[in-house]
């Protein structure tokens, strides 16, 4: 089964006001790919003038967790709902003042094809699923990839063509996200 690849979404670093304007830790990775349910390590560093390892923690209630928060890596664990989230980064600058810096985090959905594999007589018709976990608002669009390859309508259901071969059916979900899952399907 062939996977595409899901386009890198940012962590981006936002500076709060206790820090002057200016980044207290610098934070990786960036750009970062996260998907619901997964782990993603984050490592910060100290900026110039910045002498503590920060305290970590997600700033919304149900936004995920730190499975560490303190020190200078940790590992966030992203919630089971995909959207966006902020994990801030607590700590002191070298003359002893508190800083908070705002880290923000995309989750995404994920996307999988049931079946992924299939073996189908030329012209045999199989319904497939894409199930989606993490959104509800994920709007799918069906197509075949190959030409000639067969045809697939808007609710799964594939028509394989009459000449043998191997197809690509594809289930891809709207931007902001462009998920996809994929099933590979025989013709013989």
């Amino acid at each position: 089964m062939r996977h595409l690849a899901l386009p890198a979404l940012t962590l981006l670093s936002l500076v709060a006001c206790s820090s002057g304007g200016r980044e207290v830790y610098f934070v990786d990775p960036q750009p970062a790919l996260v998907k619901v349910g997964e782990r993603l390590p984050l490592k910060a560093s100290p900026a110039q003038g910045t002498e503590s390892a920060p305290t970590w923690e997600v700033v919304e209630l149900e936004g995920g967790t730190l499975l560490k928060s303190q020190g200078w890596q940790v590992t966030y664990q992203a919630p089971a709902v995909a959207g966006r989230y902020r994990i801030a980064l607590n700590g002191t600058d070298a003359k002893g003042r508190k800083q908070r810096q705002i880290t923000e985090v995309e989750v995404q959905p994920v996307i999988t094809m049931e079946p992924a594999n299939l073996t189908l007589a030329p012209g045999a018709s199989r319904s497939l699923q894409a199930k989606v976990r993490g959104s509800s608002k994920v709007v799918l669009h069906w197509a075949v990839e190959e030409d000639q390859g067969g045809t697939v309508t808007q609710d799964g259901t594939y028509t394989a063509p009459a000449i043998p071969g191997t197809y690509h059916v594809t289930a891809t979900g709207e931007l902001p996200w462009g998920i996809q899952a994929i099933a590979t399907i025989r013709v013989q």
